[in-house]
Parts: C-alpha cells; sequence; structure tokens
C-alpha cells in the first residue's frame, strides 16, 4: 500500500486541468501535453514533441514502469513543484486510460 487508495478519473483531470504556480509562472499538465491529452503536444521551453499521452492514441505510454517513474517523477516536480503522490498518479493514469478524443 503506497498511499493509494480508489483511484479516481474525474481527480485525474481535475490534476490534469489545474494550473500551479512555480517560480512565478503558471504550469499545468496541458502546458506541454495540450488540454487533449489523445494529440500531440510540445515541450514549452524546448519545443521538442511529445507523443500523445493518453492510452487512446499511444497505448504503449505506461508499459515500461521505469520510464513511467522517470516521466512521472520530472513533470511532476516541473508542473506542481513536487513529486506526485501514488494516488495522484494513479488518477491520472485512471483519467489518462478512459480518453478517446
Amino acid at each position: 500500500d503506497m498511499g493509494a487508495t480508489g483511484f479516481s478519473a474525474e481527480r485525474g483531470k481535475l490534476l490534469w486541468t489545474k494550473t500551479h504556480i512555480i517560480d512565478g509562472e503558471q504550469r499545468t499538465c496541458s502546458s506541454c501535453h495540450t488540454a487533449n491529452p489523445a494529440i500531440p503536444g510540445k515541450h514549452v521551453k524546448t519545443g521538442k514533441p511529445i507523443e500523445p499521452i493518453a492510452l487512446s492514441a499511444n497505448p504503449e505510454r505506461f508499459t515500461d514502469v521505469a520510464k513511467t517513474e522517470k516521466w512521472f517523477r520530472r513533470n511532476c516536480k516541473w508542473t506542481l513543484g513536487r513529486e506526485c503522490t501514488p494516488q495522484e498518479k494513479g488518477d491520472l493514469v485512471s483519467w489518462l486510460a478512459g480518453r478517446q478524443e
């Protein structure tokens, strides 16, 4: 039990869309991944393309545990100013798994 119970796609959606102020900048998950995670995004600083994160568009996205943890760690620190909790990770993946756009 890593502190997570009953994952919620609704909480995942709220976390995805919530604006955080980090170092004076407004940040959301969609800053890089777009409001529609089923389409490609672009890194806001480097301009590097980002493959869709929704499982409907990219079914391989969360299949590598080490890679998934690496990107959660990096992206949560940038977006939230801290690492995501296990609950937040599960909620986000639950929401992203249901995205059909």
